[in-house]
C-alpha cells in the first residue's frame, strides 16, 4: 500500500471513528434526544387521542384497560428529563411543570391525520 492510499484510509477510519464516537456521546452518554410518551389522559377536562381498544389493540392499548376506549395525550420531552413514572411505567397524570424541553400536544382535528393507526379526539371538552 502506498502513502496515499494509507493517508486516504486513515483519513476515512478516524472520519468514522469520531461519527460514532460523537453519536455514542449524544444518544448514549448525555441521552440529547427526545422522547414520544402516551400518556393517561382526563376526556372531561382535556381533549384527548382515543382509540378503540380490541383484543388485536394490543401494542396500542394498555393491558389494564376495562373500557372500550382508551383516552391519551402525548408527552414530548427530553431523556434527560424523564420522569421516574416513565421507568415505572405509571405515569397516568404527568403535568411538565414549565420545564422547556416537554410539552404536551392534545387532539385537534389537525393533529388526527398525522397518525397511523385509527385514532380520534374525544368530543367532550
Amino acid at each position: 500500500m502506498d502513502k496515499k492510499s494509507l493517508s486516504i484510509s486513515l483519513i476515512i477510519f478516524f472520519s468514522v471513528g469520531l461519527t460514532v464516537a460523537a453519536t455514542y456521546y449524544k444518544y448514549i452518554a448525555i441521552h440529547d434526544f427526545e422522547l414520544v410518551i402516551p400518556i393517561e389522559c382526563d376526556p372531561d377536562i382535556e381533549n384527548c387521542f382515543m382509540v378503540e381498544c380490541t383484543q388485536a389493540d394490543s401494542l396500542v392499548c394498555p393491558k389494564e384497560i376495562t373500557k372500550n376506549f382508551w383516552y391519551f395525550k402525548y408527552l414530548y420531552i427530553n431523556a434527560n428529563d424523564v420522569p421516574v413514572c416513565v421507568e415505572n411505567n405509571n405515569c397516568n397524570i404527568y403535568t411538565c411543570n414549565d420545564s422547556k424541553s416537554c410539552s404536551v400536544i392534545l387532539c385537534s382535528e389537525n393533529i388526527e391525520d398525522d397518525y397511523a393507526f385509527d385514532v380520534m379526539c374525544s368530543d367532550n371538552y
